[in-house]
């Protein structure tokens, strides 16, 4: 008798899943993947029984990084990659657009390339996910230009990817602000 993979349940659109908006909020957080406590053997989430992450678990050192750019900017998504052979995952990715306007911010783009690095980021529907909760997001990209006219777009694009068995997390505590309330907790 062979196994197979079969699904349990299905999905309904509800009236408000019709009235979403796109796009990310103009704050997002990243954290180190070295950070989070994993000897509790949560992975350094607290899932509740909603299936929302409604905690993080962070060793002494670590916690959330702020980045804050502009509305609209940052975008982030997941894809289901399917290989050749059998397996197939889930590639998490995030674009942010920052303004490295001195050399301390450069510094942190310049660790950011080399980090292993989880994103929160906040949708314009008051929700947050987590992409790269387990396995992480590494820069695949860092590219800014000065262009050749006024308008032209001076911030650094940063891309960060990562590869998942799942989608990306969601992080709700009880409420939006509540839930924000942790995130902003969290922040070192």
């Amino acid at each position: 008798m062979g196994y197979h993979c079969l699904i349990e349940d299905g999905i309904t659109a509800q009236c408000t899943d019709l009235r979403k908006v796109g796009g990310v909020d103009k704050r997002f957080w990243l954290f180190n993947q070295d950070g989070l406590n994993r000897a509790t053997g949560t992975e350094g989430y607290t899932i509740g029984s909603g299936g929302h992450a409604e905690a993080i678990a962070f060793n002494a050192y670590g916690g959330l990084q702020l980045f804050v750019g502009k509305m609209n900017s940052h975008s982030a998504g997941v894809e289901l990659v399917n290989q050749a052979g059998a397996n197939k995952f889930f590639k998490h990715n995030v674009m942010a657009k920052l303004f490295n306007s001195a050399p301390w911010d450069d510094v942190v783009i310049q660790d950011m390339a080399v980090a292993h690095m989880g994103a929160i980021v906040e949708t314009q529907n008051e929700e947050f996910y987590i992409y790269g909760p387990y396995n992480g997001l590494t820069v695949s990209a860092a590219v800014r230009n000065t262009g050749t006219e006024p308008a032209s777009d001076v911030s650094m694009s940063i891309t960060m990817e990562g590869a998942e068995k799942v989608l990306p997390l969601r992080f709700f505590k009880t409420s939006y602000a509540a839930s924000l309330a942790l995130l902003v907790g969290y922040e070192v």
